[in-house]
């Protein structure tokens, strides 16, 4: 039987130290949060519908009073409305570098014309 000494606890402690520093090193990186662009919507008519990425969003005025929040990259947005030609745009969403703690949001407007009758 060992007889006690110092060292008999300081060398399990620093192995578990090592053993956990080594642990944590081999943890892949954390990815990056996803940036995100603010989207405000100008335009008529206010019943128009907005579509983002093909995916419902809600009625023009609503999005105007609330705006939006998409993260960086390429989207698809679409207005469209009852007899009036629908406006399809892509767009380039980027955040400014370095960003900023809140930047100026990305404002699209929009004029939906009617179709003839």
């Amino acid at each position: 039987m060992l007889r006690p000494t110092p060292w008999n606890r300081v060398i399990p402690l620093a192995l578990a130290f090592v053993s956990a520093g080594m642990t944590a090193a081999c943890r892949p990186p954390a990815a990056p949060a996803p940036r995100i662009v603010s989207l405000r919507f100008a335009g008529t008519p206010e019943n128009a519908s907005v579509f983002v990425d093909d995916i419902l969003v809600g009625p023009l005025d609503v999005v105007k009073a609330r705006g939006l929040a998409v993260p960086t990259g390429v989207h698809h947005v679409t207005v469209q409305a009852e007899g009036h030609f629908p406006d399809d745009r892509v767009i380039g969403a980027k955040a400014p570098e370095p960003a900023p703690a809140a930047s100026a949001p990305v404002v699209l407007t929009f004029a939906l014309k009617k179709l003839p009758e």
